[in-house]
């Protein structure tokens, strides 16, 4: 971990702390940070020991990092020449500070994902013994990683199917994650389509990155393609879209598994897929979200 010389300066009543930030500033040509009261007293025995009387127990101080190359001699002779050898021994305290490694945090942070019969991981932490039950994915946003109410819904019907040697056909495939989850499922072929282009070139990656390029084709477009039949389709994409897309997808599998339908549109599915002469099997609900599996 990189080092820096952590330098603070408790402030005494009368004294601007702000006016002092910028001077020492001008001085070390540092970015400096100004703690407002939050009970010096207490910061001091925790972390630097017993170095205020009792009447400093509500001051600001201020802090600011320095290069370790910039001796701690130096900083004290700076402020000594400034307040004097008695008020340094009372305010000042440097110490040798390392920057945490922010990158490694994050990475600690991110956790496994559940996803029906298969679990999702970050790139640092895939297994290649178990890689027929993970999938591998770069936790780049909220949507799209696995964890979000509609595709835990999605995934957990289609965990119900029987997708070994079979056709399928994701409609709205933002990362892919739902096509290959149906291919860590054993389905025989998966086409993907995403009408972001974007998306398209990221769910490639995801793909190739899972060495799932032979099973799971990803394109962009628009509409539902009509030249292929299918055994099973999934939709994970939001009601208006769904209410042009649905009826493009009569005749095209015997199964569909929709989701990404809130709560609150639960009887204009109904409606709609009543209407399109389709019965609801399953309905699944997670919180304000609901999933359907409709032939």
């Amino acid at each position: 971990m990189e080092q820096f010389r952590q330098v603070s300066w408790f402030v005494v009543e009368g004294e601007d702390a702000d006016a002092l930030g910028a001077q020492f500033g001008d001085f070390f040509a540092v970015g400096i940070e100004v703690v407002a009261p939050i009970s010096a007293e207490r910061i001091a025995r925790e972390q630097y020991g017993e170095i205020f009387s009792a009447n400093q127990s509500d001051t600001s101080f201020v802090r600011f990092y320095l290069p370790v190359s910039i001796a701690e001699t130096e900083v004290e002779q700076y402020f000594v020449d400034l307040f004097g050898a008695e008020r340094v021994a009372q305010s000042l305290q440097v110490e040798l500070y390392e920057m945490p490694d922010f990158e490694q945090q994050w990475r600690d942070s991110v956790v496994d994902i559940p996803l029906g019969n298969i679990t999702i991981v970050p790139p640092w932490r895939a297994t290649a013994s178990v890689e027929q039950v993970r999938i591998v994915l770069e936790p780049k946003m909220a949507f799209g990683t696995g964890d979000h109410a509609t595709t835990q819904l999605a995934a957990s019907l289609l965990a119900e199917l029987d997708l070994v040697g079979k056709r399928v056909l994701d409609v709205g495939t933002g990362s892919g994650i739902l096509a290959m989850f149906a291919a860590r499922n054993q389905a025989k072929f998966v086409l993907a389509t995403e009408i972001d282009r974007q998306a398209v070139l990221e769910a490639r990656e995801n793909v190739v990155a899972n060495d799932l390029a032979d099973v799971v084709q990803v394109i962009h477009a628009s509409a539902v393609p009509q030249e292929e039949r299918f055994d099973v389709i999934i939709a994970n994409i939001t009601l208006p879209i769904l209410t042009e897309l649905l009826p493009q997808m009569i005749g095209l599998a015997p199964v569909i598994v929709i989701s990404g339908i809130m709560m609150q549109e639960q009887e204009q599915i109904e409606r709609l897929v009543q209407g399109l002469g389709l019965v609801i099997d399953k309905l699944v609900i997670d919180g304000e979200w609901l999933a359907l599996q409709i032939g």
